[in-house]
């Protein structure tokens, strides 16, 4: 796969991992009276409208769509964390988009909020502002998440140079010759 394919790649895997912790934030903090099933439809319908997406059909039909862009518009508002994590996830999606050929989304977001946040993300910037949203809303990390923090990353690549695979066989050998030499010698 080219390098262009697998950071688009890993972007939309961080654009999905934002979307599913900004979702994952609102159930959270849904009421206990609301059952499971409402409680999921409506963070994906508020999620939704936070990152900009147009409401499907079925959710014009099934929710008062004024009274969730209403929600979504004081959450971009009145948090700063989730409004950043929106705004730069527009942006990456908009940068999926255009990779494939299809329409952005949320540039009426972006000409509102975007001045806050200026620059683009970079992949390892945009995983640490999702990183950053996870732990102020006490969201555990996704389990087997195909991206990794840098700092496990660097850990990663630190014990590789230290150790190369490799160099095991002949260690292996050496310890095996230095052992039954020893053993040879004082039996």
């Amino acid at each position: 796969m080219q390098m262009k394919a697998r950071v688009i790649q890993r972007m939309n895997e961080l654009a999905n991992r934002a979307k599913l912790a900004v979702a994952r934030s609102l159930i959270n903090n849904a009421s206990e009276t609301e059952d499971k099933e409402s409680k999921f439809a409506i963070a994906s319908v508020i999620t939704n409208a936070v990152f900009g997406e147009e409401p499907q059909e079925e959710h014009k039909e099934q929710f008062n769509i004024e009274e969730i862009t209403k929600i979504a518009s004081n959450l971009l508002l009145n948090d700063a964390k989730t409004k950043e994590l929106a705004i730069q996830s527009i942006r990456v999606i908009n940068i999926i988009n255009i990779t494939n050929k299809q329409e952005p989304i949320g540039i009426n977001l972006l000409e509102e909020y975007g001045h806050e946040f200026p620059d683009a993300p970079t992949p390892e910037d945009y995983e640490q502002i999702i990183i950053k949203y996870e732990i102020a809303n006490g969201i555990e990390p996704i389990p087997n998440s195909n991206s990794y923090s840098n700092s496990v990353n660097n850990e990663i690549n630190n014990l590789r140079n230290e150790n190369p695979w490799y160099l095991w066989p002949f260690r292996i050998i050496f310890w095996v010759v230095i052992v039954y030499s020893a053993y040879w010698l004082f039996s």
